[in-house]
């Protein structure tokens, strides 16, 4: 029997390009080469269920998006097994890849069929996958194009010395003279680097010198002051190196992005990305290298806007679940280069999670990982493990105790739930990696009336087995503006930085944060804290100016391993 699939009912919804597993022998007469196959591995809807069976195939390989040429000849492969959406096939085009941008274009139809191929849109983006293992190896005959000075065999040793360096022998050495020698010291605890000598020793001086002010202690600049700015930010460093944040205009309604001009934010290029917009907003950066926010919109909808530039000053923007009582999300970049967004909808107490189907996110799976959660909102945090998948911190409201969820599958449609804290906690949580691999925490408990800041660890991957440590007791008057935030810093120590009457900041002594703590509280009225740590180790903390209404960023020595007390 003859049967029809019609293009609006088949979506490939993943795409991941190997090149040949074969690895080159070692070198013995004959030189064994790489083959130009590579596998693609795909997932098939058919009337939006995982399709299942035997299909034909047919790929082609096109210089564009849309139109163009093709490039090649096509592929066809004949009766592929597809078990529960997913589909795995070879492919060799020769040798047609010489880094120019090439899109593929999949045909489909059922196996069974003799009638015509139909078109699956849009063409897939094929992205770069190093093949390491040769290059790194290659003998001298295994390269092409290798300069006569290093092809004749010699062995030449006449050397002249350049700037800033001396020739002994055939041995060279830096003039420390002319060239700084690298750092070779370090400070000690309660100390920080004030001179750094030709020959890479350091002179160090104690951070408590009253010599030493506040001032000195952290940088602070204004990044946005143009309205009632800098509403629940979200920050994160682009590609270039430089902090980008995200965050709300309350008296405008704007959704509005700030790319920091250096790392300090000593001046900043600030955008509205879209008016009418709601108050929470998360960032992160795309494998293309473009920042991606999720946001609320004025409607209750979420929504996603892939940015068209490094600055996003314009973008392009995707509803993501219309219903209108989306609240606190949270948003990270799966090992699949895709996006994974946790988000709550307050008003049928729900935890959902949508998983990007492109880089642009324009049309996601969306999955309900939690149900019965309660009314109301509080803030959840996503991050992706060091298994690839994601790992999900959140609050169950009517039972208000705090959960972390391992998602056992790239697109989180189901998780592992794990309990973190008992009655009266895990108010204004925040999640990070570690720097051994495992998921760390920071979260607000309530007990008779006040607050008290504690720290968790993941002790696997999973997060099954966790604990807990009180960092800061009995502070604070229970039902006053909150918020925390982690991340791990340089030195692999984890901070947290958080708002109770100024800006606060705390440094774990270890990797795991046990054994206690040091903090520093910085003059500023900071509130709603997003940190992240800079290009060049140094915290990054965004936060609104209470009494200002205005977006500002500080950065401080913390996390480059000087423990303020």
């Amino acid at each position: 029997m003859k049967h029809t699939i019609w293009p609006h009912l088949l979506a490939v919804l993943g795409l991941v390009l190997f090149l040949a597993t074969t690895s080159a022998a070692p070198y013995a007469g004959a030189l064994a080469t790489v083959g130009t196959g590579f596998t693609y591995q795909g997932r098939l809807k058919e009337g939006g269920v995982p399709a299942h069976g035997a299909y034909d195939f047919q790929f082609s390989l096109f210089d564009a998006v849309s139109g163009g040429s093709q490039i090649g000849s096509t592929v066809t492969q004949d009766d592929v097994s597809v078990s529960n959406g997913l589909f795995t096939v070879q492919l060799d085009f020769g040798s047609v890849f010489d880094g120019t941008a090439l899109w593929l274009e999949i045909a489909v139809r059922q196996g069974s069929s003799t009638g015509s191929y139909t078109p699956l849109g849009p063409r897939q983006p094929l992205m770069a996958a190093p093949y390491a293992q040769y290059s790194q190896n290659a003998p001298w005959n295994g390269i092409s194009n290798v300069p006569p000075d290093l092809a004749d065999g010699d062995d030449d040793t006449t050397y002249a010395a350049g700037f800033g360096l001396d020739l002994n022998s055939t041995v060279f050495d830096v003039n420390t003279k002319t060239v700084q020698a690298r750092v070779s010291e370090e400070c000690a605890v309660g100390q920080a680097i004030q001179a750094i000598l030709e020959d890479g020793t350091v002179v160090c001086q104690s951070i408590f010198n009253s010599a030493l002010s506040a001032r000195q202690a952290f940088s602070h600049n204004i990044v946005d002051q143009n309205g009632d700015v800098g509403n629940d930010p979200s920050i994160t460093i682009g590609v270039d190196g430089l902090p980008i944040i995200s965050h709300y205009a309350s008296d405008s309604d704007d959704l509005k992005v700030s790319h920091c001009n250096d790392p300090a934010c000593n001046s900043a290029t600030s955008t509205i990305l879209e008016a009418n917009s709601e108050k929470y907003s998360a960032i992160t950066i795309g494998v293309d290298g473009l920042p991606l926010i999720s946001y609320v919109h004025s409607s209750g909808a979420l929504k996603v806007a892939h940015c068209q530039d490094l600055y996003c000053n314009s973008a392009d923007i995707f509803t993501v679940d219309a219903t209108s009582s989306m609240a606190h999300h949270s948003i990270a970049i799966g090992a699949d280069g895709l996006g994974l967004i946790s988000y709550q909808d307050a008003q049928n107490g729900l935890l959902k999670v949508a998983h990007c189907e492109q880089l642009a996110c324009s049309t996601q799976t969306v999955s309900v990982l939690v149900s019965r959660l309660g009314t109301g909102s509080d803030y959840n945090s996503t991050v992706i493990g060091a298994d690839g998948l994601g790992l999900i911190l959140y609050r169950h409201i009517t039972n208000n105790t705090t959960y972390i969820a391992h998602c056992d599958t790239i697109i989180c449609n189901t998780a592992t739930i794990s309990l973190v804290s008992g009655i009266g906690g895990g108010f204004s949580s925040s999640l990070a990696i570690g720097a051994n691999g495992l998921g760390v925490f920071s979260y607000i408990i309530i007990n008779s009336g006040k607050y008290s800041l504690y720290a968790g660890r993941c002790q696997n991957l999973t997060c099954t087995n966790n604990s807990t440590t009180l960092f800061l007791s009995q502070f604070g008057v229970a039902g006053d503006p909150i918020r925390t935030s982690i991340a791990t810093g340089a030195d692999g120590i984890p901070l947290i930085a958080y708002d109770y009457g100024n800006l606060h900041v705390v440094r774990c002594i270890a990797v795991d944060c046990q054994g206690g703590s040091s903090s520093m509280t910085l003059p500023v009225d900071g509130k709603q804290p997003a940190m992240v740590i800079g290009a060049d180790g140094l915290p990054a903390i965004a936060f609104q100016d209470g009494s200002k209404q205005q977006l500002e960023v500080v950065r401080t020595m913390l996390g480059r391993g000087t423990p303020y007390r």
